[in-house]
């Protein structure tokens, strides 16, 4: 879907994902959708923002088994892998 490979989902682009898969082709509901997906209100929607609406939040068992298994693959932990 991220036809310009920015690594994120434009506008343009998430409607033509949504009008081909036929979600919806109507303009309102199109915005409405996008507002939902688009969490820090940046205008594209990343993979993190996507991932989190279509799988959901974590609960506190897993988010604690995912904390702990970043920290010890974050071997120099500056905070990302």
């Amino acid at each position: 879907m991220d036809n310009n490979n920015s690594g994120r989902l434009e506008k343009p682009e998430f409607f033509k994902a949504l009008n081909d898969y036929r979600i919806s082709s109507d303009a309102k509901e199109l915005e409405a959708i996008f507002k939902i997906f688009d969490t820090d209100n940046s205008g594209g929607i990343d993979y993190n923002e996507f991932i989190c609406q279509i799988v959901g939040k974590m609960n506190v068992r897993r988010e604690s088994i995912a904390t702990r298994a970043f920290t010890v693959m974050d071997l120099n932990g500056n905070g990302s892998l």
